[in-house]
């Protein structure tokens, strides 16, 4: 079975913001509960409850585990999609962007 490798944005983005702000995860069937479903396991606290950041912490990648393969490939499609997202409305590369690993 070959490993999936997540995107560079699962890295600092945490699943409950996918499930809520990346445009497609609705229509990926279960996707949008299985992202909820990680947020019972955070160990960082929320951003209503700490005012500091905790960029990395509980992130997707935390969790690339429990994901299906198929969630997986939708999930890394969803990022792409994303980034092109940002790209066309920032003119620029989205964090985590590597121009010489395309």
């Amino acid at each position: 079975m070959t490993k999936i490798t997540p995107h560079a944005a699962f890295d600092i983005v945490r699943p409950d913001e996918v499930a809520e702000c990346w445009s497609g995860v609705l229509a990926a069937g279960d996707l949008y509960e299985r992202l909820w479903e990680c947020v019972s396991s955070y160990a960082a606290p929320s951003p209503e409850v700490s005012e500091e950041p905790c960029y990395g912490m509980d992130c997707v990648a935390d969790f690339w585990d429990r994901f299906s393969a198929a969630e997986q490939e939708t999930l890394n499609q969803l990022a792409v999609r994303h980034d092109e997202e940002l790209l066309a409305l920032t003119g620029r590369a989205p964090v985590g962007f590597d121009p010489f690993n395309i």
